[in-house]
């Protein structure tokens, strides 16, 4: 999947009722925004927890939280891989290490 066909999806599923596929479409560019960050936070640190990238990316709490949750959906596209996990420096917890994928 290119990095084009990653960003233009909408996260509501083909069977959810038109009021979902409405929401889905008016929140992609905000989706699109928030991955992005994730992605560069990443590039600029090699390897990051989702904590640690959110945390890079923006001082505003509130977005860190959308920001981190982009994740999942970055290595679901193959964007980004898993490698290992450890302790996160943001929360303290064993968490799962991302990278760019190559």
């Amino acid at each position: 999947m290119s990095s084009q066909d990653l960003f233009a999806w909408a996260s509501a599923r083909s069977s959810d009722p038109d009021t979902s596929q409405l929401a889905a479409e008016h929140i992609k560019p905000s989706l699109t925004r928030l991955r992005r960050m994730f992605l560069q936070s990443l590039v600029k640190l090699g390897q990051s927890t989702a904590n640690e990238a959110a945390w890079h990316a923006t001082g505003d709490h509130t977005l860190r939280e959308s920001i981190r949750k982009r994740a999942a959906e970055l290595v679901k596209s193959g964007e980004i891989e898993i490698v290992g996990k450890r302790q996160c420096k943001v929360t303290g917890v064993a968490a799962n290490v991302y990278r760019v994928a190559e």
